[in-house]
C-alpha cells in the first residue's frame, strides 16, 4: 500500500489522542467519503445530512475548549479577516431567511459551512493532537483519490466515452477531482521507500485527473504538476536524489502522455470539453453586474445564491465562486478573504520553523490551493461535502501559519 506509513513523524510514546481530536477526524473523512461517489448523490444522503461534519466538528471545538486548551502561535490578522467575511455570510443569510422564510434560497446553508472554520482552527493550535489528525487524514486522502481515479480511468475506457448515446452521462466527477493534486503531494512526500510504488500511484492520479475530461481536471493536473517539480524537498541529500528521480519519471510519463494525447485529438475533437461556455458566460456576466452595482461591500450576502438562466429549466449556483463572493462581499468581502488566503499560500517557507509535522502541512497547503483553483471556476462553496473540506483546510492552514509565524515547534 503507498499510503501505508502516513506521512508525519510517528510518536511511539505520546498519550492517545483526544475525544476531539477523533471527532475532527470523522468531521474531515465524511466528505471524503461522500466525494468517492460517482453518481454525485452523496451515497443518498440528503442535503441536509450532508451537513452533519459541520455539527461533528463544532461539538469537537466545543469538546476541546471544554478540556482546556494548550494552544499555540496566537491570533492572526488572517483569523479576523476570515471572521469577517464570515460574519457577513450569516448576517446576509439569516437577514435573508427572516425576510423570506426560506433556507435553501439563501447563503445561510453558506454561513453554517463556514463556522466550521473556528473548531479547526482550535484544532491546528495544538501540535500534538493536529499530527495525529494529518497522518490520518492523509491516509484517507490518498485512498479516496486512488479509488476515484480508478473510477474515472475505467469510466472513460469502457463507459460512455466511446458510446455516448448509451447512458446520456459523459462525466463522473467534476469538482471533486481537486483532491487528486493533494494525494499527488502526499505520495510524493511519502517516507515509503519504493520509489516504484510512488511513481506507479503518482502516475495513476495524474492519469485520473486528465481522465476527468473535463477542464477543471486539466487545471488540477497542471497544479500537480507544477507542485511535482516546484516543490522543495524538505528531506536529507539522498533522499533528495531519490525525489529528482521520481520527478524524472513523472516527467517523461507526462511527456509520453501529452504525446498520445495529441496523437489521438483529431479523432476526439466533437467529444472534446466545451465547459457549459453559454450557461458560465451568462452567470459570470450576471455576477459581474451586480459587483459593478454595488462595489464596496456587494450584496452583503443577502438574497439567493441560485440563478435562473433564461430560455433554459436551469436554477443553478454561479459557475465562479470567486464572482459570487465580488458580488455578495464586494470589494470588502473579497479582500478580506483573499488576502489571507495569498498570504498563506506564499509562505511556504516558514514550514521549515515547525518540526515534525511540516511536511504534512504541505498537503494542507495543496489542498486549500487545489480546492480554490477549482473554486475560481465552479460552484464550491455551496457544495456541503466540499465547503467543509475548504473552510476546514483554511482553519488548519491559519493555525499551522500562526505557528510557523510565531516560530512555534
Amino acid at each position: 500500500m503507498i499510503a501505508a506509513h502516513p506521512i508525519g513523524a510517528v510518536h511511539l510514546h505520546r498519550a492517545r489522542p483526544r475525544l476531539a481530536t477523533r471527532l475532527f477526524l470523522l468531521a474531515a473523512i465524511i466528505p471524503l467519503v461522500l466525494m468517492a461517489d460517482p453518481t454525485d448523490q452523496a451515497l443518498g444522503l440528503s442535503t441536509t445530512q450532508q451537513f452533519i461534519p459541520v455539527a461533528i466538528a463544532l461539538l469537537a471545538g466545543l469538546f476541546s475548549a471544554a478540556a482546556g486548551l494548550k494552544a499555540q502561535g496566537g491570533l492572526t490578522w488572517q483569523d479576523f479577516a476570515f471572521s469577517l467575511v464570515i460574519l457577513m455570510m450569516v448576517l446576509g443569510g439569516v437577514g435573508t431567511v427572516l425576510q423570506t422564510g426560506d433556507l435553501t434560497d439563501s447563503f445561510a446553508r453558506l454561513s453554517f459551512i463556514a463556522l466550521i472554520f473556528f473548531p479547526f482552527r482550535i484544532l491546528a493550535s495544538q501540535p500534538d493532537e493536529l499530527r495525529w489528525f494529518l497522518r490520518r487524514f492523509s491516509v484517507w486522502i490518498v485512498g479516496v483519490s486512488i479509488l476515484m481515479s480508478l473510477q474515472l480511468i475505467y469510466w472513460q475506457v469502457v463507459g460512455p466515452f466511446f458510446e455516448p448515446r448509451r447512458s446520456g452521462i459523459y462525466h463522473i466527477f467534476h469538482e471533486e477531482v481537486f483532491l487528486l493534486p493533494v494525494a499527488v503531494m502526499i505520495v510524493h512526500l511519502s517516507p515509503h521507500r519504493s520509489a516504484f510504488l510512488r511513481a506507479a500511484a503518482i502516475l495513476l492520479l495524474l492519469t485520473g485527473t486528465l481522465f476527468s475530461f473535463k477542464n477543471t481536471g486539466f487545471l488540477v493536473f497542471v497544479l500537480a504538476a507544477l507542485l511535482l517539480f516546484c516543490t522543495a524537498s524538505t528531506r536529507d541529500t539522498k533522499m533528495s536524489r531519490k525525489f529528482t528521480m521520481i520527478r524524472a519519471i513523472v516527467g517523461f510519463y507526462a511527456v509520453l502522455a501529452v504525446a498520445v494525447l495529441l496523437v489521438l485529438l483529431p479523432f476526439f475533437r466533437d467529444q472534446l470539453p466545451g465547459g457549459s461556455t453559454l450557461v458560465r458566460f451568462y452567470t459570470y456576466g450576471l455576477r459581474w453586474e451586480q459587483f459593478l452595482d454595488a462595489p464596496l461591500f456587494g450584496l452583503g450576502f443577502w438574497g439567493t445564491p441560485l440563478i435562473s438562466v433564461p430560455n433554459t429549466n436551469l436554477i443553478i449556483p454561479s459557475h465562479s465562486d470567486f464572482l459570487d463572493l465580488l458580488a455578495f462581499g464586494g470589494l470588502f468581502g473579497a479582500l478580506a478573504y483573499l488576502l489571507p488566503l495569498i498570504s498563506f499560500l506564499l509562505s511556504f517557507r516558514r514550514l521549515d520553523r515547525l518540526r515534525e509535522e511540516r511536511v504534512a502541512a504541505l498537503a494542507i497547503y495543496t489542498l486549500v490551493a487545489a480546492i480554490h483553483v477549482v473554486w475560481l471556476f465552479n460552484p464550491v462553496w455551496l457544495q456541503p461535502k466540499m465547503g467543509v473540506l475548504l473552510w476546514a483546510g483554511l482553519g488548519l492552514l491559519a493555525g499551522i501559519h500562526s505557528r510557523a509565524r510565531h516560530g512555534s515547534p
